[in-house]
């Protein structure tokens, strides 16, 4: 599986000593995990109303034995299938636990906004993000909890992709 070429490659060079792989849904609308679910604090993620994160599939990635995983690219890898998953981030990050927030809105509007993205952001700094400003249920229960938003017209984000007009 690619993730164990990535795990493999982040244990060799000690960027990571653990890696948590979460199994995408099979949806036409799903292509992204960081538009159903992204970090936007050390504790705080943001999450799709539509996602059910019981229903995600987690593994766990950790070196079996960190000099084989150094020196070859065969096996050194301990995969343990977990249930819970903002349990299992909490875990490897010392935590006790995880704030997930999630904007509580019609099914019709959850669907607007997550084709725009809505759980997509970027944050800039701890407690702050950008995100696309069409995305007022999202981005009104984000700031309900604390958390500054600085709202982007979506065409900006867009062109952000393609790099600066000449």
């Amino acid at each position: 599986m690619a993730v164990e070429i990535l795990a493999r490659a982040l244990f060799r060079s000690g960027q990571a000593d653990t890696v948590i792989a979460v199994e995408l849904p099979q949806w036409h609308t799903f292509m992204h995990l960081d538009t159903m679910l992204i970090v936007i604090d050390g504790d705080t993620f943001v999450r799709y109303p539509g996602l059910d994160p019981d229903a995600l599939r987690t593994w766990v990635l950790t070196p079996t034995d960190p000099e084989k995983v150094v020196e070859q690219d065969t096996g050194g890898l301990h995969v343990e299938r977990r249930d819970a998953l903002f349990a299992t981030i909490a875990a490897a990050l010392g935590l006790d636990g995880m704030r997930v927030l999630s904007a509580e809105e019609d099914a019709r509007a959850g669907e607007r906004e997550q084709c725009d993205d809505a759980n997509n952001f970027l944050t800039v700094a701890p407690g702050v993000v950008m995100g696309d400003e069409r995305n007022t249920y999202t981005n009104s229960m984000l700031r309900d909890h604390g958390i500054d938003v600085i709202s982007i017209p979506g065409s900006e984000l867009a062109a952000a992709e393609s790099g600066p007009d000449a």
